[in-house]
Formats: structure tokens, C-alpha cells, sequence
């Protein structure tokens, strides 16, 4: 497939995985208490994100947004058959260690949440982005420069462009360089593409990475796949060097994205030199697979790799 867009390629590819939707299986080979971050990262990548998913606001009546921002991951493990829990919360102390061990991890936070139970939906704008910076700035206060950045990822939207772009863009300025963030990253899928081009085109200086959600669609093939990359340069306006494809470990949405069809469509862009990095969709999924645990981690991982 050619490619009009200029590739003059020198930044380096990046590794992105979002946890804490929910506690994971507990593979069996782990001693107890353990987070195997070993088994998770690659440290010949130049840069691994994790992504803690998510920081979801209180919301009225579970329909309007308040902009009042609470930690909502869960990163403990649990045994297949039993409630037993270890540890690996990614609590202040755990994300230090991590980033001790393991240079090249940063960590990010997600706002929004997945599905309709999490809507973009402010009641004030005004009040909601103010509420959102003061909360968001208490959580990272709590981590004291552990973060590294901002990830927004809101599936469901239900205001207008030009609001959305409008009090994410107040967040985003906000929060930019506050403790030690650095990083702002969006997470558009087809549903609100328009919306978060919008946001991108009015800061588009700010936001470093574009995590495309293709699995929230029909992608049957490589070349739909490489069809769709290649409209987010040419039709949403995204520079070159910021989309990250993502594939997803939720079964249903295996259905719109196959492995295959997503594995090969990265090989593809890398042969392109249009491969900034990869995202995967929540680490392990405790559904049954024919793949050991982290298999599609490794498989991803390696691509990246120059």
C-alpha cells in the first residue's frame, strides 16, 4: 500500500499497556504477592508506558458529570477458583520502585472510563473542568512526581465538539508540567473521532501520542487496517509521528480486530516506517485464550523494538 505522507522517521517507537480495569488471573507459575512486571516488560523497549485505567469522575444521577476525579484502578491479582488477592496495587511506593527497576517504564493516568457508564457529559463546563484539575491535581500530588502523564480516554461523549475540546483542553493546560507531568495522550476511537480531532487540532502542540482504539470497529483486513492508519494522517490531521494502533485482549472485540490482521498491519506500517508504537487494551485478560499469559505483550513488544 503507498503512502503520500512524508516519513522523515527519527523518534523513538514506544510500548503502551493499560491496566487496572479489573483484577487479573493470577498465572500459575507466579509465587504469591508478586506483580510480574519481568514477565510484562521488555527492557530492550526504548520507552513502556503503563497506563493506570482509569481516574473516573462522580457523576449526577449517573448522567451528568461533576469533574470530581477518583482513582478507580485495581491492579491486584487473583486466583482462578477463589478470592485470594496479592499485591501490585500500583500505590505511590509501588510505581517508585517500578521506575527504579526498570528505567525505561513511565506511568500514565487515564481519565474517562469505557462504555456508557462513563460519558463525557459535564453538567457546567466551567465547574467541570475546574473540579477536574483540583481533583486530578490531589492525585498526583499523592504520587509526588511519580506520573509521568495524562491519558484522556472518554469512549462515550455526549457534548458538542467544540465543549469537548474546550474543557480537555483546560485540563490539559492545567495539569501540563504540574508535579512532573510531560506526557498528554488521547484515546479517539470511530465512534467520537470528531471530537477528539477537534481537541487534537486546538492543542495539538501539547498532546504527544494518539492511541487509535481500531478494535471499537470492523477491521477485517490488513488492508483496512493500514486504510483506516493512513486516515488519521491525511483526513483527522494527526502528525506523523504521534498514532499508536491499539489491539484489545477483550474477546469481543477480538471479533472486530483480529490478531493476524492487527500483528500484520504493524509489520506493515514498520516496513513503512510509519510504526511510532503499539497500545494494548488492558494487560491479561482473565478470559480463556490458546496464548500462555503476555504472549500478545511479547509478540507486540517485539515489533517495536528497532
Amino acid at each position: 500500500m503507498s503512502s503520500s505522507v512524508d516519513v522523515n522517521f527519527c523518534r523513538q517507537r514506544i510500548f503502551r499497556e493499560y491496566i487496572g480495569v479489573e483484577p487479573y488471573p493470577f498465572p500459575g507459575d507466579l509465587p504469591d504477592q508478586l506483580f510480574p512486571h519481568d514477565k510484562i516488560i521488555n527492557p530492550d523497549v526504548p520507552e513502556f508506558h503503563y497506563i493506570l485505567a482509569f481516574a473516573s469522575e462522580h457523576y449526577i444521577d449517573g448522567k451528568e458529570g461533576t469533574g470530581y476525579f477518583m482513582r478507580n484502578w485495581s491492579c491486584s491479582w487473583k486466583r482462578h477458583g477463589n478470592n485470594r488477592k496479592g499485591a501490585g496495587h500500583f500505590s505511590p511506593e509501588d510505581v517508585r520502585k517500578i521506575k527504579v527497576k526498570f528505567p525505561n517504564v513511565k506511568v500514565i493516568i487515564s481519565i474517562g472510563g469505557r462504555g456508557d457508564q462513563y460519558p463525557f457529559n459535564p453538567a457546567f463546563k466551567e465547574v467541570w473542568a475546574d473540579n477536574a484539575i483540583v481533583s486530578l491535581k490531589k492525585i498526583l500530588s499523592e504520587y509526588s512526581g511519580a506520573i509521568d502523564g495524562i491519558d484522556i480516554n472518554y469512549e462515550v461523549i455526549k457534548s458538542s465538539e467544540a465543549d469537548f475540546a474546550y474543557c480537555i483542553g483546560k485540563v490539559i493546560n492545567g495539569l501540563m508540567n504540574f508535579e512532573n507531568v510531560k506526557v498528554m495522550s488521547i484515546a479517539p476511537s470511530q465512534a467520537v473521532r470528531s471530537h477528539y480531532k477537534a481537541l487534537y487540532q486546538a492543542h495539538k502542540d501539547d498532546i504527544a501520542w494518539v492511541n487509535y482504539q481500531f478494535y471499537n470497529q470492523p477491521v477485517p483486513s490488513v488492508d483496512d487496517f493500514l486504510r483506516i492508519y493512513i486516515s488519521l494522517l491525511s483526513i483527522d490531521g494527526y502528525n506523523v509521528h504521534k498514532p499508536l494502533p491499539g489491539y484489545s485482549t477483550d474477546p469481543k472485540d477480538q471479533l472486530n480486530l483480529p490478531l493476524n490482521v492487527f500483528l500484520d498491519g504493524c509489520a506493515e506500517l514498520k516496513r513503512l516506517e510509519l510504526l511510532n508504537g503499539i497500545f494494548i487494551w488492558r494487560a491479561l485478560d482473565d478470559s480463556p485464550s490458546p496464548f500462555p499469559p503476555f504472549h500478545i505483550e511479547e509478540k507486540a513488544q517485539k515489533l517495536v523494538i528497532h
